[in-house]
């Protein structure tokens, strides 16, 4: 039960659950859980020593992008959030880089990295129903110190889970009504906590499922799909639109429609457009890693433009977005590549990894680059997809040129 992949899982996720654990002021669940799955990986590692031309290209792509933010130390003129920021990004970050390489190199080990983060999320979940039906409150919930956007996106990430593994991929009307109760659950608790970029990335990625099985020209017959599951889709968008009418969801609504009128002397605006001064001023290779803080506020403190793309450019200018950009390009080519050429039995999880890689991405115009660390998990296992143990099966959803021949 408690194998590599659950104590990676917990530890990726640790900032987001640990303050309703009652032991993290004693101990540091996130070292504490780190220290355990470096180890288990040790151990595999030493098994099998072997590396392939996924895990080399990984490796290759991220240590450009490692020795760019290195170098960028010798010119920042920040010293304090330097410092802090390359040490998340060296042991955090790389570990969840290395992790992902050693741990999550089959569908199994996937699949329980993803249940781990399930369990917790719906944990999490229920505390925010609880916490809302004893307060009545419409303003953003939280849990402890857990902010209502860490929430949301384990949350999101769980339902993507649910929708395109369990749901897609049940055989009968008990696990997919359960399936379906779980998503609507999950959904509601979502809704509650006001996250709306999440909201809004989550309805984008249930149009990029439709298109992409559409694109993939998959039938009914193939999909196993009947008419149980748009029964069952039917009734999720039904209830969901009922309970917002009831004014359930009265928070989100309000945050979606002040985004149009929104001005540009917010916080998040402000922030932004002190990015774009800051790379406009240098553009090939920004001003240092960590630097953003100290340049626009004077203050040698941990603060970033919530918009990956506009930190980069800020500290590390073109040379610095670019690897980092091959490696997302990268990621989603060969997800989507070996989206198309896997089997029937690869499929449901390799839509999952896929579909998960695109809302993480996406989350790059609401984050910072060591903050953001399941996207870092989920762009691995994207350039790791044509590479990874996939159950064996003779049934492929598109029959390659080589397959032909063979019939």
């Amino acid at each position: 039960m408690f194998s590599g992949e659950v104590f990676f899982a917990l530890y990726v996720i640790a900032g987001a659950y640990k303050s309703i654990i009652p032991l993290q002021e004693k101990i540091d669940l996130t070292l504490l859980f780190m220290i355990i799955s470096f180890a288990i990986a040790i151990k595999r590692l030493i098994k099998e020593p072997i590396l392939n031309k996924g895990q080399i290209k990984v490796i290759f792509l991220y240590g450009i992008f490692y020795f760019i933010l290195i170098f960028s130390l010798f010119y920042t003129p920040s010293e304090i959030y330097a410092k802090d920021k390359i040490t998340k990004m060296f042991f955090l970050v790389g570990w969840n880089v290395l992790g992902t390489l050693i741990l999550l190199k089959s569908d199994k080990s996937i699949l329980r990295f993803l249940i781990t983060i399930l369990i917790i999320s719906l944990i999490m979940s229920i505390n925010i129903f609880f916490e809302f039906l004893k307060t009545g409150t419409m303003d953003f919930i939280e849990i402890e110190s857990t902010n209502y956007l860490s929430y949301s996106r384990l949350a999101a990430t769980s339902m993507i889970t649910i929708l395109c593994y369990f749901f897609l991929k049940s055989k009968n009307y008990i696990s997919s009504i359960f399936s379906f109760l779980l998503l609507l659950f999950m959904s509601f608790a979502c809704l509650v906590s006001g996250a709306r970029s999440t909201f809004i990335t989550l309805i984008l990625c249930l149009l990029v499922i439709f298109i992409i099985l559409i694109k993939l020209n998959y039938s009914v017959k193939k999909l196993k799909l009947n008419k149980k599951y748009f029964i069952l889709i039917t009734v999720l968008v039904v209830v969901l639109i009922y309970l917002f009418n009831l004014g359930y969801f009265d928070l989100i609504k309000m945050r979606l429609e002040a985004i149009s009128t929104e001005g540009k002397d917010t916080p998040r605006y402000v922030l932004a457009d002190a990015a774009k001064e800051m790379w406009m001023k240098k553009p090939i290779m920004g001003w240092g890693l960590g630097s953003y803080t100290i340049v626009t506020t004077g203050d040698d403190k941990v603060d970033y433009p919530h918009n990956i793309i506009l930190e980069l450019l800020s500290e590390n200018g073109i040379i610095g977005l670019i690897p980092f950009l091959i490696i997302c390009f990268l990621s989603v080519k060969n997800c989507l590549m070996a989206l198309k050429k896997c089997n029937l039995d690869a499929f449901n999880m390799q839509l999952t990894v896929t579909i998960l890689l695109i809302f993480w991405i996406s989350m790059i115009a609401f984050s910072s680059l060591e903050a953001a660390r399941l996207m870092h998990i989920f762009l691995v296992l994207g350039i790791m997809s044509p590479y990874r143990k996939m159950p064996a099966s003779n049934e492929y959803i598109l029959k390659s040129d080589k397959q032909l021949m063979k019939e």
